[in-house]
């Protein structure tokens, strides 16, 4: 008996005293990590840092060389001395893209601007004010999108000439001068702008300019609007017209698919009469009442040509939101399992 109480407290010590071993061995998997909790044992392999909502990261937690790292999306994430994470983030040398979350603080801190390695930045600001620098000093930024509840000053945005992509989503009225400096800019995005209601005359200055993103803005309400008035004559139109004929990327409007039923509904669900009637019902109890080529029909006349392009069908991951679609057998009235 006494035998076996010293062999257990030798494995006691044994297990107490073995080595910390938790940090894995990289493989050729692309590794995300959520959580704070896992950047020690995950340091080596992680190639995106996304942290979970209301989640807190402070500049010890990032005391790593993260050797693959590239991609970091805090957008809910509290920074605990931003000036200090910020610094630590500036050491990561792969690190292309970064979205950080300023809500709530005072000001942006500075530093952000000495990062030089970072190309793709995500801002999310209480105010532009906020914005204590011009990101014209990250001469390597390509991509820059801000989201803001109050656009109150543009300076940050000025002598923006290198940048190739740029989003605004700061409920802004009208586009401020700034933008038209860009030059070079190739993607403007400016959805969730929800009073935004006029693309002027200046767009026309953005030479390179192939897309604007206009989802969830004035723009798509004023669109169908004039198309149930003149269908030959449109607002998009009249924007392509400004910019060189870029690609407009929208949203539809729900009143556009609620008229679909109310003016498509006899050609999607068409009606059956006599002889028919009886046929229909009977092969109901095998096979759907209606068959899905009308509604397809309609599905492709209003979202295959989206982004005004011809020959250019629209697909899942062109939407502005994740979707998950459920399926449904119809004949044996059960989920389906594809």
């Amino acid at each position: 008996m006494r035998t076996n109480h010293i062999h257990f407290f030798i494995c006691l010590i044994l297990i107490a005293c073995e080595p910390d071993n938790r940090k894995i061995n990289c493989s050729d998997k692309s590794i995300i990590i959520y959580s704070v909790d896992s950047i020690e044992y995950y340091s080596d392999c992680v190639e995106l840092l996304k942290l979970s909502d209301n989640d807190t990261l402070s500049n010890n937690d990032l005391n790593f060389s993260f050797p693959k790292l590239q991609e970091i999306r805090l957008e809910k994430t509290r920074l605990e001395k931003p000036e200090c994470v910020i610094a630590q983030i500036g050491k990561i040398k792969k690190l292309t893209t970064l979205f950080l979350d300023f809500r709530g603080t005072k000001n942006i801190p500075k530093n952000l601007s000495e990062i030089r390695n970072v190309t793709n930045i995500a801002i999310f600001v209480d105010s532009m004010s906020q914005i204590g620098f011009k990101f014209k000093d990250m001469s390597q930024l390509t991509s820059l999108h801000i989201e803001a509840g109050i656009f109150d000053s543009e300076e940050s945005l000025r002598g923006l000439t290198q940048l190739k992509e740029f989003g605004l989503n700061a409920d802004i009225k009208q586009l401020p001068e700034t933008i038209f400096e860009m030059n070079n800019l190739e993607k403007l995005n400016l959805s969730f702008n929800k009073d935004l209601s006029n693309i002027p005359e200046e767009i026309s200055k953005l030479k390179q300019l192939k897309l604007i993103e206009i989802y969830n803005t004035a723009l798509v309400d004023m669109e169908w609007e004039t198309l149930k008035k003149d269908k030959e004559s449109t607002i998009f139109k009249e924007i392509k017209a400004k910019c060189n004929n870029c690609i407009i990327k929208s949203n539809i409007n729900w009143n556009r698919i609620e008229s679909i039923y109310r003016e498509k509904g006899s050609e999607i669900f068409p009606e059956y009469k006599n002889v028919n009637y009886l046929f229909n019902k009977a092969k109901s109890a095998i096979f759907p009442i209606h068959r899905a080529k009308g509604l397809e029909q309609e599905l492709a006349a209003l979202f295959n040509n989206t982004d005004n392009t011809k020959n250019k069908h629209a697909k899942i991951i062109d939407g502005i939101r994740p979707l998950l679609l459920c399926s449904y057998d119809l004949t044996q009235n059960t989920p389906s399992k594809h």
